[in-house]
């Protein structure tokens, strides 16, 4: 029904009302990749289509497919470059997730000279040093036999130091 509502409907303010409909419906049977694709077709190119693409992105991200969250993610920055949430959605979303956090960083840098509101940019940031440590601890943790390995080669250096130094 819906679908040929879109086709009965090229364009406008009622076709945008079908979508709405259509999107809360696989939203709600958590379709979440099909709820992100209308909305993407469905956008523009203009600042006001930039709420659908972060949108898009979200139902992305539920459907675990973060390539097209952040392509959908850079398309809404391209309409509204200061947007701060936007910024902090791709950084900590998509990059950090990833354990890309150097590109995640390098995001929230262009956020800090682009964004009116710096208060969802800071929270990114803290979000991904968070996520970036949390990583580098699991790392650890889930490598004891490395650290222990590591801890006898320093052990091993203190010693033969120690042995060097006494006459």
């Amino acid at each position: 029904g819906l679908h040929r509502a879109l086709d009965e409907r090229p364009g406008g303010r009622a076709r945008q009302e079908v979508v709405e409909g259509l999107v809360l419906l696989l939203e709600a049977r958590e379709r979440f990749a099909e709820a992100g694709r209308e909305l993407r077709a469905a956008a523009g190119i203009t600042p006001e289509d930039a709420p659908r693409l972060a949108r898009a992105a979200r139902d992305f991200l539920r459907a675990n497919d973060a390539a097209a969250a952040e392509e959908a993610l850079v398309a809404a920055l391209r309409l509204t470059p200061e947007q701060g949430e936007l910024y902090r959605e791709l950084a900590v979303e998509v990059f950090a997730r990833r354990g890309d956090f150097s590109t995640a960083e390098e995001v929230l840098r262009v956020a800090q000279q682009n964004s009116l509101d710096m208060v969802p940019v800071y929270r990114g940031l803290t979000k991904v040093l968070t996520m970036r440590e949390a990583a580098r601890f699991e790392a650890a943790a889930f490598a004891p036999e490395e650290s222990r390995a590591a801890a006898r080669r320093l052990e091993s250096l203190r010693t033969s130091a120690g042995e060097v130094a006494t006459p």
